[in-house]
Formats: C-alpha cells, sequence, structure tokens
C-alpha cells in the first residue's frame, strides 16, 4: 500500500476542521453568503466484484460573487466482496475544491464542482484488516438544488472520484443544506 504524497496522519484533519472554518467564519466577517450542507450517498465501485455502498457527508461553501470554496467530509462508504463474507473495503476522507453555482430561477439552482480529495482506504478480510492505503485524488460532480425557504433546501448531486486505489467511485447523493 501507498502512503499520499499530498497530506498525512492527523495533518488532513486539522486541514478539514481549518476548511469548515475558514470558509464560515471569512464568509461572516466579510458578510458573504455561506451554507452547510449534510447528505445520504449510494456509491458504486468500478474495480472488482464489489456490492454498492452508502455512506454520508458533510462539508461547508463560502459563496463569492463569481466561484465559491467548498470543504467537507465525505464517507464513501463499506464496499463488500460479492460472495465472500466479512471482506470489505472502507473508504473516507475530506474534500476541498471549487463550485459554481447557476441560478435558474428563484428557487432552483445547480452547480458544478472540482476540487481534490485525500482518502483512506482500509482493506479487511474474513474481519481481519489486511492494509491500508491512502492518496488524494481529482474530485468532480453536479448538483441541482430546491431552496424551500431562504435558509432551508434540498439538493440531489453527483459526484465522481478518480484513481481511489486503482478504481473510480461515482456517488449519487440526497441531503438538505442549510444557508447564512
Amino acid at each position: 500500500m501507498t502512503d499520499s504524497n499530498f497530506l498525512k496522519g492527523r495533518g488532513i484533519q486539522f486541514l478539514f476542521l481549518l476548511g469548515l472554518f475558514l470558509p464560515s467564519s471569512t464568509a461572516l466577517a466579510l458578510d458573504i453568503p455561506w451554507s452547510l450542507e449534510g447528505g445520504y450517498s449510494y456509491s458504486v465501485l468500478n474495480k472488482g466484484d464489489y456490492k454498492a455502498a452508502r455512506g454520508g457527508w458533510v462539508s461547508a461553501e463560502a459563496h463569492f460573487p463569481y466561484l465559491s470554496l467548498e470543504a467537507g467530509y465525505q464517507d464513501l462508504g463499506r464496499f463488500d466482496l460479492k460472495n465472500v463474507s466479512k471482506t470489505h473495503i472502507d473508504v473516507d476522507g475530506y474534500t476541498a475544491g471549487l463550485l459554481k453555482r447557476f441560478r435558474l430561477n428563484n428557487r432552483l439552482s445547480v452547480d458544478a464542482r472540482l476540487g481534490v480529495y485525500a482518502w483512506k482506504a482500509d482493506a479487511t478480510f474474513l474481519d481481519e484488516n489486511v492494509g491500508e492505503d491512502r492518496g488524494d485524488s481529482l474530485w468532480l460532480g453536479a448538483a441541482g438544488h430546491l431552496d424551500l425557504t431562504q435558509r432551508f433546501g434540498l439538493f440531489l448531486s453527483w459526484q465522481w472520484f478518480y484513481d481511489i486505489s486503482k478504481a473510480n467511485i461515482n456517488t449519487l447523493s440526497v441531503g438538505l443544506n442549510l444557508n447564512f
């Protein structure tokens, strides 16, 4: 297994907390709109004979006039190997990126996202940890948002994570966003 050249150990956890803090505190100080999002995801690994996984994520976004900054935590879930019990891969990590939101009307918007995903994958065979892999990968996605009120909304998003332990992962997520 390989170690990431991007960030190791607790450094990524520090950057995640900093990533949540900076967009929100900068947005508050500069009176810039910001939001929190969180949701449930369904992930598919395109390598091997693995079942789809369920996970979740949370992120903070600072919305500047032309682009937004985003930082978050993404749990892609546990991918169980089909026909082999107690054998799986768990994948989670932290995202940092940019997004561009396009307002369709006063309640609907879509966005495009691009960033980096610093991840960790733990492999388990017959309930015994057999290894860990870490890395950083390209992450991109698109989402649709429906504002229910000025503060609350719903979203549906698709995300693609490139080359996580030599596999690509697609996710479909639904969730809530809270606007400030």
